[in-house]
């Protein structure tokens, strides 16, 4: 499962090369490039980790970061083919443009990450109403991004801008908006107690696991 997995993504990187020449949206190449460096490292560690530790959640958390983020640049890059290029002709168009919403998925699976190191099984009682909220949170916020994608679907003509997503996705009204800004705000404060979690464990931990934890907080503070 972890080589077809690592397969799977190095073959969806080559189809965003292939639609990156078609649309010759370079820019947006430049723009992502920061993510593509970070998901073909966690490409390479979770093919590793769940190579050689396949009951752990981490090496599979970094695989599913990695395959993630070309999913989204092929959505991404579609979107700009069909409606910027052949103006909307395209088939799946609009499945493209939901799948857009996957981006906050990687951030999802990074904070669990950082959460679950090293081991994927140390997190103690007390802590895991942390996950339970960050996952609430998270399921609502993309419930509404996908809906403001659904919404911005049904407006015709549909316009992309040159990154691949809408240029106006009505989701500041009705409740969406304080469901939106409310599973933000949790999000943050998760992510706050996460990364402040680790901080405590590295100032108590020595040996191996505190070189572990140097790495996971450098790492995930270069992320965020």
């Amino acid at each position: 499962m972890a080589l077809a997995a690592a397969v799977l993504t190095v073959a969806m990187f080559g189809i965003c090369g292939v639609l990156l020449l078609l649309t010759r949206d370079y820019q947006r190449a430049a723009f992502g490039a920061g993510g593509t460096v970070a998901a073909l490292v966690c490409l390479a560690v979770g093919f590793v980790v769940a190579r050689r530790q396949p009951a752990s959640p981490v090496g599979w958390l970094l695989l599913g970061w990695s395959l993630l983020t070309p999913v989204v640049g092929i959505a991404l890059l579609y979107s700009v083919l069909d409606y910027r290029i052949h103006r909307g002709t395209l088939p799946f168009g609009p499945v493209a443009v939901v799948l857009e919403s996957g981006e906050f998925g990687i951030a999802v699976l990074a904070a669990l990450t950082v959460l679950l190191f090293p081991d994927g099984r140390s997190l103690p009682l007390r802590w895991r109403w942390l996950l339970w909220v960050f996952l609430a949170a998270s399921a609502m916020f993309t419930a509404v991004l996908v809906t403001g994608q659904a919404l911005a679907i049904s407006r015709h003509p549909l316009r992309i801008g040159p990154s691949g997503a809408p240029l106006a996705v009505p989701v500041a009204s009705g409740i969406l908006g304080p469901l939106g800004w409310t599973a933000d705000g949790l999000i943050l404060v998760c992510w706050a107690i996460i990364m402040g979690r680790q901080v405590r464990r590295y100032r108590r931990s020595t040996g191996n696991q505190r070189e572990q934890l140097k790495w996971v907080i450098g790492g995930a503070a270069c992320c965020v």
